[in-house]
């Protein structure tokens, strides 16, 4: 039984995959897993695993807990690496190796799912907008703060603004609303914007995925769709790609 990791800079995604479908998925804060106590943690799920496949982006703390328990539990443990080229995808990264597993993943379940034209957008802690071609080829993108690290900063940053609890509007008149509206409307003109670029091209979509996923879609204003597995979705073709 194969579990796929993805463990991002604020949650670690699991998937539990056996013949042909997930058996269970999950999410947990990584800070668990940074701790020398992460048995407390462990979803009991884990302890049916053969293998497992992982992004890891969340530092070098949580990718050693990991790989010592796997080791602990004689399971085997695959670390992902972006490459130059994988189930069908072509990294156009100067330095391929230097792309966030999470993206390429990310970019990989987009292609093995759609085979479309597609910007792919990971709205988490940062948020990133890839855009991808329906022949596999990553053309490039680009990483923002995420929804939630734009408002902290603007609180951590200034000396007056507050940790807004504000709620969207299109012309906000109180500081609150200013604060949350401001920083969706960022998030959504980056990815409008970049959408632009490919809404010419035969069957173009969009795709997101992380925690802000829901809360963006609801504002955009070109069709897009919700994929929530889209990086463990990566990691197992990665991960089939492997065995071969």
């Amino acid at each position: 039984m194969l579990l796929c990791l993805d463990a991002g800079n604020t949650r670690l995604k699991w998937g539990l995959w056996q013949n042909g479908h997930w058996q269970s998925q999950g999410a947990v804060p990584c800070q668990n897993f940074a701790t020398d106590h992460i048995q407390t943690h462990l979803p009991a799920d884990w302890q049916k695993a053969t293998h497992i496949i992982a992004s890891v982006v969340a530092g070098q703390a949580v990718l050693q807990c990991l790989q010592h328990w796997a080791s602990a539990q004689g399971i085997s443990f695959q670390l992902v690496r972006s490459e130059q080229q994988a189930c069908g995808v072509q990294n156009a990264y100067a330095a391929p190796q230097t792309l966030g597993t999470d993206r390429w993943s990310a970019l990989i379940g987009a292609h093995q799912l759609l085979r479309a034209n597609c910007l792919v957008v990971c709205a988490g802690t940062a948020t990133t907008i890839d855009v991808l071609h329906a022949n596999g080829q990553f053309a490039g993108g680009v990483i923002l703060p995420g929804l939630s690290m734009m408002k902290v900063s603007l609180h951590a940053g200034t000396a007056q603004l507050p940790s807004a609890t504000g709620a969207f509007s299109a012309l906000p008149n109180n500081t609150h609303d200013a604060i949350e509206s401001g920083c969706l409307q960022a998030q959504l003109g980056a990815i409008e914007r970049m959408y632009a670029d490919i809404a010419k091209l035969d069957g173009a979509q969009c795709v997101l995925t992380g925690g802000a996923a829901a809360h963006l879609k609801m504002h955009l204003t070109m069709p897009c769709q919700i994929i929530d597995d889209l990086v463990l979705r990566g990691l197992l073709c990665q991960a089939t790609a492997l065995a071969k």
